[in-house]
């Protein structure tokens, strides 16, 4: 009897002939894609050794984007589609066979990296993919908080894949940042709770009301800032969007920069009827370090954006200005959104945050691992200075490297979240100002790094259960009553966490935010709580929330 699966040993050879046998008319320039060499090499890193390739599967997200865009061609596109699964060990067609007659899942679940589905079209192949992110090091510690259990069914053989979907861009009924916003909208559709739109609903919600340029469909543009929050907005999430760009004016071209925002001074003092005299070098030093202060400030930011809504589970789209070094030129290419999906952090200090010189714990990020439809999922964006990123996996003719400015980061928001990041940085700035004008007095030798976290109410419930805190601790904060969203605030030294500040991310703009304090250090959170109640009247404002947070902790704690 045929079998409706075939079983091969996995090498590139294999996967070329896979994707272009099922693509639309077997087009071989399919195996030359960038898109086909990362996957290779990204399959053959996890240690791929067997594909399974299952015919006549039928794909629910390409089947609604067949039903309102390629049933209507002339030419006639199947919408039946190709499954490529893959596995980590060698494995034959009979030990296939086998598992699936016993319904033995485990026989493949433990090794077992994933899927990729391959759509009938000539050229735009590479479907909804699902396949295990890099695993952690010692060396390099990956974190991908909006992983997800992604369910497999073949033939019967209950699988599971812990990863967020990808696929290509496809010009025909998305741009890339549909990609990105698809992706995206994977990680919250479980997480808030909204129905998950296919590329081609996307794609209609983010022009439905915004002005284009040409057509929706074939869409051979992109999408700007407001169709995409249009296209967030229509599963029900409020989009918030972070400036993250170290261009104050982008509608000057870059190379315009210092003459479009810095004119000349006028009207220095100088014998009367004289031009002034200009210290043009001097100036040109001080407008080259001010971008490049600002340039870092704007990287910092990015960095503490993405690792405070991140861990929350919630992917990010970037949207970025690339540019290719050629030959030692730099040549622009235009905009570009890909989907922040994990990062990694780095062992070293943290460095200080603008003026006030606050330790953010997200300075330490140096690489966002990103979906990415012009390459593949995972990919590796490499911090560097001047607020950019490199694309480490990019790779195209004549390109020697791609570089991305970071322009907005847009986070897709459930709409009882209405505390911004700004808001709670800043708190944190101003308490840490705080706490150095005091650091001599209550003990504090080292300077406290902080780390900003979103985080739900079960989430956080599960992080106290465990965690370190003595049961009496643990107790009182498991059945205390707080917000669905909390900012999470922790202060720590190099050796140990000293505290936590717990604010209600659903709280007023003018409300004061601040829930409670947890103390991992009571001795030193007491001394800390005696010193704020005696600066009050020099201390702002904004901080007073959080004193009397440290007075109320301390009273219970006596």
């Amino acid at each position: 009897m045929a079998l409706p699966f075939d079983v091969e040993a996995f090498s590139e050879k294999a996967l070329h002939k896979a994707l272009v046998a099922h693509s639309h008319g077997q087009n071989a320039a399919v195996a030359k894609k960038p898109q086909v060499r990362f996957l290779f090499g990204y399959l053959k890193e996890l240690g791929c050794r067997t594909m399974i390739v299952e015919r006549g599967y039928t794909d629910r997200n390409f089947l609604e984007d067949y039903a309102a865009y390629y049933v209507r061609c002339f030419e006639q596109y199947s919408r039946v589609c190709t499954r490529l699964h893959f596995v980590a060990r060698e494995i034959d067609e009979k030990a296939v066979s086998a598992a699936i007659v016993a319904d033995d899942a485990a026989a493949l679940q433990e090794h077992y990296l994933g899927f990729l589905v391959i759509k009938p079209l000539p050229l735009t192949v590479i479907g909804r993919t699902c396949l295990l992110p890099y695993p952690a090091t010692e060396s390099r510690p990956r974190v991908f908080p909006t992983v997800q259990p992604q369910a497999v069914d073949l033939y019967g053989l209950k699988l599971q894949v812990e990863t967020l979907p990808f696929q290509e861009q496809d010009r025909e009924v998305a741009a890339c940042a549909s990609s990105a916003l698809w992706t995206m909208l994977h990680s919250t559709s479980r997480l808030f709770q909204h129905a998950m739109p296919s590329p081609v609903e996307i794609t209609k919600a983010a022009t439905a009301h915004a002005r284009v340029d040409g057509r929706t469909f074939p869409n051979g543009g992109g999408l700007n800032a407001l169709q995409i929050a249009d296209a967030i907005r229509s599963v029900g999430l409020e989009p918030f969007g972070i400036g993250v760009t170290s261009i104050r004016r982008l509608a000057i071209q870059q190379d315009d920069y210092a003459e479009a925002v810095d004119p000349s001074p006028e009207g220095a003092a100088g014998p009367a009827g004289a031009e002034a005299p200009v210290d043009r070098d001097g100036e040109h030093r001080d407008r080259q370090e001010s971008q490049a202060e600002r340039a870092a400030q704007m990287q910092l930011e990015l960095k503490i954006a993405v690792l405070a809504y991140m861990r929350s589970g919630i992917a990010c789209a970037l949207l970025a200005r690339t540019t290719d070094q050629v030959g030692g030129e730099l040549m622009t290419r235009g905009n570009h959104a890909v989907a922040i999906t994990g990062f990694s952090l780095a062992d070293h200090p943290a460095q200080g945050y603008g003026t006030s010189g606050t330790r953010f714990a997200a300075a330490r990020l140096d690489r966002l691992y990103v979906h990415d439809d012009q390459t593949g999922p995972f990919t590796r964006f490499m911090f560097e200075d001047g607020n950019m990123l490199a694309a480490e996996d990019f790779s195209a003719p004549d390109v020697d490297r791609r570089l991305a400015e970071p322009v907005n980061l847009v986070v897709p928001l459930y709409h009882k979240i209405r505390i911004p990041l700004r808001q709670v940085v800043g708190l944190t700035v101003a308490l840490d100002g705080a706490l150095a004008a005091i650091a001599r007095v209550v003990g504090l030798k080292d300077p406290l790094e902080w780390d900003i976290q979103l985080i739900g109410l079960e989430a956080f419930r599960d992080a106290v259960s465990a965690g370190g805190l003595p049961s009496a601790a643990k107790l009182d904060l498991l059945t205390a009553s707080l917000p669905r969203f909390l900012w999470r605030v922790t202060a720590a030294l190099p050796s140990k966490p000293v505290f936590e500040l717990l604010l209600d991310a659903t709280d007023l703009l003018q409300g004061n935010l601040v829930r409670r304090l947890v103390t991992h250090d009571p001795k030193l959170c007491n001394r800390i709580s005696y010193c704020l109640s005696l600066s009050q009247d020099v201390l702002p404002d904004t901080l007073r929330p959080t004193v009397r947070a440290f007075e109320e902790a301390r009273t219970a704690k006596s």
